[in-house]
């Protein structure tokens, strides 16, 4: 790995940090008597709180007839504090941010949202089509038909704050010390043979696992983990599917009862489970368990060394910039063709695409605002006014919103407190974000059902995805844990079968009857809500 001084490093880190979000003390003037007040509801940590109190500077300085009352809150906080506005009105703010994953609920359950179409219309700034199309599908919607998506007949009720997909983040300096080095001129994404890696073609998964335990097993002065995390959804989304889908007319359902689900859901349980894949001098698993990813997360692992990959995004370049060695991004992996975890020289599976999956939040504004054109325009303004989307992303903040800044984010020097300029691979993160779906959680009602999808199911414990990657009984109540898919048959499992080392079938169900049962258990609680909302099936 480079050396380079830690004082050296922590210095440039601080003075970075404040060049690039303004941490300065805070202004606590109040609006003049000749401006109109504004109130705007956020969340974010102090590095976005800044970069958003800057951007909000900026557009009091083109705007000086408006002064922003700005309120950030703790992310965990957030929804009950908005929550209690819409019981008290006076309380609701102007503009106000909202998940992509709570919107379906919050604009058929409320009536807080002021449709933005007329004013997007009336613009002199903006244009829908100056909008990622996805940004604009997913806060579309038809109030008559009650159908999302709905881009042609209904209305546009939020701006996106962010678009953002997750991917595949590689310590460079770690590579290159395990004589890793990259040429776009191998047809693989990873050759172990020559260690060969083409940061422009997706690796096969079993790609990714030399690569990994390539880096992992070359370091003999600690353990280091070849991942922090792999997300189950991109073992899943590169088949083209999604956990949550669309029926003909557009109402969701979950869908994992099939193959491609089985075998994403067995190669996520096997890099976690150490009787199978292993990295580091002591042998432990490829990729760290679930167990360990709650104790430290995978991103943290990352930042500290301790891990040679992870899967994040661009909300998270401003932590990824404590990293005191460089690092890159690389194409989500897909699985091969032979189906065989250890094959490297098998192709791509044809028909497999390495997508990503999208998470975003809306810039929205309250119906019942006495400053409607004032608060339109702060939203506009944060969302896409060129000046304020290029420092968004030059600060790390966010992928440009505006497909017009395309070409200069590829290749602009963002704020990298070290110099580096990182990431530099950045077309992996447009491509993933024109051809990704969101978060499955953005297709339902409210992604409360993802608590039971990916936790526990409450209503039978026999039939919880913890019993697939929670492994070696490490938690008593998910043990013994099912195989689901068959490595050497490439299918379904049809009866009981475990890799708990205790070899007992007692209480075990095939892997058949597992996606059969949990799929019911889970589509349950989705149907709850079902005649609530449909959404425009593209």
């Amino acid at each position: 790995m480079k050396k380079r001084s830690l004082l050296t490093v922590v210095m440039a880190l601080a003075v970075g940090i404040v060049g690039a979000f303004g941490l300065t003390a805070c202004d606590n003037r109040g609006p003049r008597s000749d401006q109109t007040v504004i109130k705007m509801m956020g969340w974010g940590d102090i590095y976005e709180t800044r970069i958003f109190e800057t951007m909000i500077d900026m557009f009091e300085d083109e705007h000086p007839e408006y002064y922003v009352e700005y309120n950030p809150i703790g992310g965990n906080d957030y929804m009950l504090k908005f929550m209690q506005a819409v019981q008290n009105r006076r309380e609701m703010p102007d503009v106000f941010y909202m998940a992509d994953y709570n919107f379906v609920r919050y604009m058929t359950d409320t009536d807080v949202f002021e449709d933005l179409t007329p004013y997007i219309e009336a613009s002199p700034n903006l244009g829908k089509d100056d909008l990622y199309e996805e940004s604009v599908y997913a806060y579309s919607y038809n109030k008559e038909t009650k159908t999302f998506g709905d881009t042609e007949n209904g209305g546009l009720y939020g701006l996106p704050k962010d678009l953002g997909p997750t991917v595949f983040i590689y310590n460079k300096d770690m590579a290159e010390d395990a004589g890793i080095t990259v040429d776009r001129s191998v047809a693989k994404g990873y050759d172990p043979t020559t260690k060969k890696l083409n940061d422009q073609v997706p690796m096969t998964w079993a790609q990714y696992i030399a690569f990994a335990s390539d880096i992992s097993n070359s370091i003999t002065s600690k353990h280091v983990y070849g991942g922090g995390s792999y997300p189950i959804e991109l073992a899943y989304n590169v088949f083209g599917k999604n956990f949550t889908a669309l029926d003909a007319d557009g109402h969701s359902y979950i869908d994992v009862n099939n193959k491609e689900f089985a075998e994403a859901l067995q190669f996520f349980s096997d890099i976690q489970n150490k009787n199978i894949f292993s990295s580091g001098k002591d042998k432990r698993s490829l990729v760290c368990s679930q167990e360990e990813q709650a104790s430290v997360s995978g991103l943290n692992r990352f930042i500290a060394g301790e891990a040679a990959t992870v899967f994040t995004g661009a909300w998270n370049t401003t932590s990824l910039w404590e990293c005191i060695y460089d690092w890159d991004i690389l194409p989500t992996p897909v699985p091969n063709e032979s189906g065989d975890l250890k094959d490297v020289d098998s192709p791509a599976r044809e028909g497999c695409e390495s997508v990503s999956f999208l998470g975003s939040v809306c810039l929205s504004v309250y119906s019942g605002s006495k400053v409607k054109e004032g608060a339109y325009l702060l939203a506009e303004y944060l969302s896409t006014n060129v000046d304020a989307q290029r420092y968004n992303y030059k600060a790390g903040m966010a992928i440009p919103n505006l497909r017009t800044l395309e070409e200069e984010y590829l290749t602009a020097e963002l704020n990298d407190p070290l110099g580096m300029n990182r990431p530099q691979n950045r077309q992996v993160y447009l491509n993933a974000l024109k051809n990704s779906p969101r978060r499955a959680e953005a297709y339902t009602w409210d992604g409360e059902w993802t608590t039971e999808f990916f936790n526990c199911s409450s209503q039978n414990y026999k039939y919880s995805l913890q019993h697939v990657y929670r492994v070696d009984s490490i938690i008593d109540s998910y043990a013994p844990n099912y195989v689901v898919w068959d490595w050497d048959t490439k299918s379904i499992t049809t009866s009981p079968t475990t890799n708990d080392s205790s070899a007992s079938l007692a209480g075990v169900v095939s892997g058949q009857e597992f996606l059969s049962n949990f799929q019911s258990e889970i589509q349950k609680l989705i149907d709850e809500n079902s005649d609530k909302y449909k959404f425009v099936v593209r």
